[in-house]
C-alpha cells in the first residue's frame, strides 16, 4: 500500500488527441509524462507527511523508492 495511505492521483483520459492524458487538471501528450507527474505528486505529498511527522517510521528515502516503483508500474 501507499505510504501513509497517500495514493498517486489518477491518470485520466482527456478525450483530446493532442494531449490525451490528465493528472489533477494538467494535460500531457504522453502517458509516461502523465505517470511521471502523478508519481511526483505522490512523492511530494509523502515527503511532506514524513517531514511534518504525520507519517511515522518512514523516511523521505522510502518515499523516493515508492516514486521509482510508481513510475515503473505506470510505464514511465
Amino acid at each position: 500500500g501507499a505510504i501513509g495511505g497517500i495514493a498517486a492521483p489518477a491518470v485520466e483520459d482527456t478525450g483530446n488527441a493532442a494531449r490525451p492524458f490528465s493528472v489533477n487538471g494538467n494535460t500531457f501528450a504522453t502517458k509516461a509524462a502523465a505517470v511521471q507527474r502523478a508519481c511526483a505528486i505522490q512523492n511530494n505529498a509523502c515527503a511532506d507527511a514524513v517531514n511534518s511527522g504525520a507519517v511515522q517510521g518512514k523516511t523521505v528515502g522510502d518515499c523516493n523508492q515508492q516514486e521509482a516503483a510508481c513510475r515503473a508500474a505506470g510505464g514511465a
